[in-house]
């Protein structure tokens, strides 16, 4: 710069000059400009909330009808109850053990009537003794067995009751054969069985005849094997008739 009053080059910025000493105001900085804004972003569109399809509420599972499970257990107590009667019910048997069970009823009743067997009789004759009463025969079922269709013994028995007791036996189904263990109260005698042919007629099982063990029946088969002779003798005597 120069100054103004002398005109000698003076260092730029001087307030006072060296050379004759006159005075300078300050130099004022040159205006700035005032600084822009930064120019805006166009406006962008405000942020738009997502849409959802709306949701089905879900369904409430419907309660079990407690009726429902109380029948649906009875009768599975019922059909188990069916499969065991099936399983372990013996019509034979049960039929044997009812019958016996008459004849102890029956020999009860007709004490009364027999002096030597009625207590009433013995005590009025002075001659019952209660401390040596009469002990009863003792008796279990030990086994039985059944037969039907083309079983030789259940041929044999329809045979008897078509020709001997002249019989029809279209509702003949089954027969069985039950074996009564006797245990007599006398410990002196010797055990020994009863076998029950039984036959069902209609769906209800009938005792046709009680056979005593011997030394020719000694069991089951022995009995089966009679009634199978039946049937036998029965085919040999039509096959004689054809050959006259």
């Amino acid at each position: 710069m120069f100054c103004t009053k002398c005109g000698n080059q003076i260092p730029d910025g001087s307030a006072v000059c060296p050379v004759c000493g006159a005075q300078f105001a300050a130099p004022q900085a040159a205006p700035q400009a005032a600084p822009q804004a930064a120019p805006q972003a166009p406006h962008a569109a405000p942020p738009v909330a997502p849409v959802y399809a709306p949701q089905a509420a879900p369904k409430a599972k419907k309660p079990l009808n407690k009726n429902l499970i109380i029948i649906a257990a009875a009768a599975a107590v019922v059909v188990l109850g069916i499969l065991l009667y099936a399983i372990i019910h013996d019509g034979a048997k049960s039929l044997v053990k009812d019958y016996m069970k008459f004849e102890e009823k029956m020999d009860e009743e007709g004490s009364r009537f027999t002096v030597m067997t009625s207590k009433d009789a013995l005590k009025a004759l002075d001659l019952d003794d209660d401390d040596d009463d009469e002990e009863e025969d003792e008796w279990s079922i030990k086994g039985s067995k059944h037969y039907s269709g083309s079983d030789a013994p259940f041929k044999g028995l329809k045979e008897y009751i078509e020709k001997s007791m002249k019989g029809e036996v279209d509702k003949v189904s089954k027969m069985a054969i039950v074996e009564v263990k006797i245990k007599p109260a006398d410990s002196k005698k010797d055990d020994y069985s009863y076998f029950y042919t039984c036959v069902k007629i209609s769906g209800d099982w009938y005792i046709i005849e009680r056979t005593k063990s011997s030394s020719k029946i000694e069991n089951i088969k022995a009995v089966a094997n009679q009634w199978s002779d039946l049937a036998k003798n029965s085919k040999s005597s039509d096959d004689d008739d054809d050959d006259d």
